[in-house]
């Protein structure tokens, strides 16, 4: 399920992977501040979510569309417990009005549930079974039962976990061969269509840069999710269709821009 991670250390847990890695950690991370000095967090792309977790009682955050990468890009190098709680939730707030997002605490018997129902309150399914081992499995179970999903709330729809499986890979889903009226577009295939119409004739590479995503993942949802949405020219740039300027439209992301 995951795409693209995103490493952040304080620096007494720096210190600490650094003494057992020595010259093998050769990772981009990025540097936690102040209070999160014995923290170890990881910013996590599964593709129709985003998680941002961490140790020591820090909360699991999840998201339905990815925050700023003003604060998970490849640029940034250092984070303060202010920014991931509050910022970062602000940001998120003002870019995507209509998604929701949640915080988690790690409760040892409850926290995977709250993850599920509140994916699955917003449209998304996951496979649980294959997310626990067999005992945990059985025992979410017979406590909670499998999430009921329901369709999402939100007006940016998201990719099956079957097709979002697929994003980086060498493919040709079934999704690819709908007319864009019926297909289901991921979040960041509207924010593919979102960069385009506020930056129209863009390579493939300047929204990669952008939204700090491997070139390949982006080429992927051009040229299979966002087929008929999007237009190539013919210095091999693109832009948006009109179809795509209906689906942003109708989507709710351009809040005041229109």
């Amino acid at each position: 399920m995951i795409k693209s991670t995103r490493l952040m250390l304080g620096s007494k847990a720096e210190y600490s992977v650094r003494k057992i890695l020595k010259n093998e950690l050769k990772v981009n991370y990025i540097k936690l501040d102040g209070q999160l000095s014995d923290k170890a967090i990881i910013y996590l792309d599964c593709g129709d979510f985003y998680l941002i977790e961490g140790s020591h009682s820090f909360k699991l955050w999840v998201y339905l569309a990815p925050p700023s990468r003003k604060y998970v890009g490849y640029e940034v190098t250092s984070l303060s417990h202010f920014d991931l709680t509050n910022m970062v939730p602000e940001a998120y707030e003002k870019e995507y009005p209509n998604l929701k997002y949640t915080d988690v605490v790690h409760s040892p018997s409850t926290w995977q549930n709250k993850v599920f129902e509140f994916l699955a309150e917003n449209g998304i399914r996951l496979d649980v079974e294959a997310l626990l081992n067999k005992e945990d499995y059985r025992r979410y179970v017979t406590r909670f039962g499998l999430p009921v999903v329901r369709p999402a709330k939100s007006c940016v729809s998201r990719v099956s976990s079957e097709s979002a499986n697929d994003v980086g890979d060498d493919h040709k889903g079934s999704h690819s061969n709908a007319s864009p009226g019926q297909r289901i577009l991921s979040p960041l295939a509207i924010q593919i269509l979102l960069y385009l119409h506020r930056h129209p004739d863009s390579k493939a590479r300047d929204i990669s840069r952008h939204l700090g995503l491997p070139l390949k993942a982006i080429n992927h949802v051009l040229h299979l999710d966002l087929k008929g949405y999007c237009i190539q020219v013919s210095n091999f740039n693109w832009i948006n269709s009109a179809e795509g300027e209906r689906v942003l439209i109708n989507s709710g992301v351009l809040g005041d821009e229109e």
